[in-house]
């Protein structure tokens, strides 16, 4: 059985390590400056790349994903899709969100679906997109890493995490004043960079999400907010309509994208909360995926 995996050079890797070690899958790397302009023209390349496989592992939802996926289909190898079924918005503000529709064009090319929710499940399945395959619950691929994090610290720290998508920061900075110290991390390279901000650099996955256990919370539109906060039991103040449609743990608090509604908001997740991880439930993948491939 010839495998293969895509790593976009996000967080891919960290992710997808455990899948490539038990899939022994060959790595295709397509990693992009400029997703919007380049990605399509790389079709041709990953044919060549793809052609004699018997399979490709694909997660998530970015355009390079879709890219990858479309030329699957015409080398005529299956496509696993980890993490498929999620709900999100089409619109943040005025800016026009991709994410949900490259996610289900993928669903619809799949033949093997691994949702990481019952919820993500079940829309697998109302949408009718088992034409030819089947879809099983796994937990979230981030959950080993958490488990180990949660073990190893507990010591809230007084700092927060800041991921802003596409827009200016300078009403969470206000909202946020001078306490806790702000981790300010760069939105996706195809996202709005504010040049007067210091972010910080980028992390790898474990560093990341052991600052995120230790932060009094997170704040902005990230998706690390609705998937790793709840699970690492860090508060999210959610920003805006980008996450809108997710799964939202009583520890996520929503606000508008104003000072006022931001300022609120931070007050509330502050303050003692519930912590729900919706994303346990299912198997794990490395349990899952030998069987479901051979």
């Amino acid at each position: 059985m010839k495998i293969a995996t895509l790593v976009t050079g996000r967080w891919d890797l960290g992710l997808l390590k455990p899948v490539i070690e038990c899939t022994k899958s060959k790595v295709i790397t397509m990693r992009l400056e400029d997703p919007y302009s380049d990605a399509y023209g790389r079709i041709p390349n990953l044919r060549l790349q793809l052609h004699g496989l018997d399979w490709l592992i694909l997660l998530g939802d970015r355009v390079e994903t879709l890219c990858a996926a479309l030329a699957a289909r015409h080398e005529g190898v299956k496509i696993c899709h980890v993490a498929g079924g999620e709900a999100t918005a089409r619109l943040d503000g005025e800016n026009i969100i991709m994410d949900s529709d490259y996610r289900w064009l993928i669903t619809q090319l799949a033949d093997l679906h691994l949702p990481c929710s019952k919820e993500a499940h079940a829309n697998i399945v109302e949408q009718k997109c088992l034409w030819s395959g089947i879809a099983i619950e796994i937990e979230g691929l981030f959950m080993p890493l958490v488990r180990r994090i949660k073990k190893r610290y507990s010591a809230k720290k007084d700092h927060c995490i800041v991921i802003y998508h596409g827009h200016p920061l300078d009403d969470v900075l206000a909202a946020i004043g001078t306490w806790p110290d702000a981790l300010v991390f760069s939105s996706n390279p195809d996202h709005y960079i504010d040049p007067k901000i210091k972010y910080t650099p980028d992390l790898d996955h474990w560093s990341f999400l052991k600052l995120l256990r230790e932060a009094k919370f997170i704040i902005g539109n990230s998706s690390a907010g609705i998937f790793e906060a709840p699970a690492l039991e860090t508060p999210t103040v959610n920003i805006g309509s980008r996450q809108v449609g997710r799964i939202a743990s009583p520890s996520i608090f929503n606000a508008a994208p104003d000072f006022d509604s931001i300022k609120k908001a931070i007050e509330k997740a502050m303050q003692p909360c519930e912590f729900v991880n919706v994303y346990a439930s299912g198997k794990k993948i490395t349990d899952v995926l030998p069987a479901a491939l051979w």
